[in-house]
């Protein structure tokens, strides 16, 4: 029985319609598990990199609750900063004390103080600023040193409506003063110029920029406090841990610099040439990876 089949088999075989249809079943059958094989393939691959994708999100949000963990927390930071705020505030010094001290060491002579009457203040909570007018008598070096004190001190008043009388040798100069109202400290951090001097003659050297994903890989805003021009942020800078910054604030390691704090970003910027134009801004909340 088995022979007659394999007979019947191999004559239907020899028929040029039968050898046809054989190759077709085999090219469909080949072409099918090819299709199969490439589908499949494709979606494991996809499979593979959704579980690779999730096993680095995993890993950065560990790395970021460890970083996170291993420093102080915010909210024991904003309470030591407010009682340093409250601590140092101080009881306004006259006006006259306040010019007491640059008087005393440029060596001028007091002529006369004649005090203004206060005016009213366009804010309802703080009183108008003192105001006065100065008449000194000294030489023309003591006369540049007062007025070098009266620029740099952070203690001093602000003066204006300058005028100049020669008189012997000496001079005579008169002037109004009105006290300032902002804090020694953050005065004297404005006037501190980062930048140094450079020869205009010298040739210019080609210098690399900063690479920003390099510069704020691991950086994190983690809040904002204050409105206005007023506003300041809380920084998690690798290596430094919590860092507070307002407009100005620099990294030394880097020459990135605050340039505005706003409600919920933080922009930075190069205050070095030639890559001043470059900036990057931080939002809050967010690790830069």
């Amino acid at each position: 029985m088995n022979q007659a089949l394999l007979s019947a088999f191999d004559h239907a075989l020899e028929q040029p319609v039968w050898n046809r249809i054989l190759m077709l079943l085999l090219l469909g059958g080949a072409c099918c598990g090819l299709l199969y094989f490439f589908l499949l393939s494709a979606a494991l691959q996809q499979r593979q990199e959704a579980r690779q994708q999730s096993a680095d999100l995993q890993q950065g949000v560990l790395q970021q609750q460890k970083t996170l963990l291993t420093q102080p927390a915010l909210a024991v930071l904003l309470q030591q900063q407010r009682s340093l705020l409250a601590s140092s505030e101080q009881q306004p010094v006259a006006l006259l004390e306040q010019i007491a001290a640059p008087l005393r060491e440029s060596k001028s002579t007091l002529v006369q103080w004649q005090p203004a009457e206060r005016g009213v203040s366009s804010l309802p909570d703080e009183p108008s600023a003192e105001q006065g007018s100065l008449s000194v008598k000294a030489s023309f070096e003591a006369l540049m040193e007062l007025m070098r004190q009266l620029a740099d001190s952070p203690n001093a008043p602000s003066w204006h409506q300058l005028s100049l009388r020669a008189v012997g040798g000496q001079l005579e100069a008169r002037f109004d003063l009105t006290a300032e109202r902002l804090r020694p400290k953050l005065l004297a951090e404005h006037k501190k110029s980062e930048s140094g001097v450079r020869d205009p003659f010298a040739p210019t050297q080609s210098a690399s920029c900063p690479d920003p994903i390099h510069s704020f890989k691991g950086v994190l805003l983690g809040g904002i406090i204050g409105s206005g021009d007023q506003r300041k942020s809380w920084l998690m800078w690798p290596g430094a841990g919590w860092q507070q910054a307002s407009s100005g604030w620099r990294d030394a390691a880097t020459g990135w610099r605050v340039d505005a704090v706003t409600s919920r970003e933080v922009l930075f910027d190069l205050d070095q040439p030639p890559c001043a134009a470059q900036q990057f801004t931080l939002q809050l909340g967010r690790q830069h990876q």
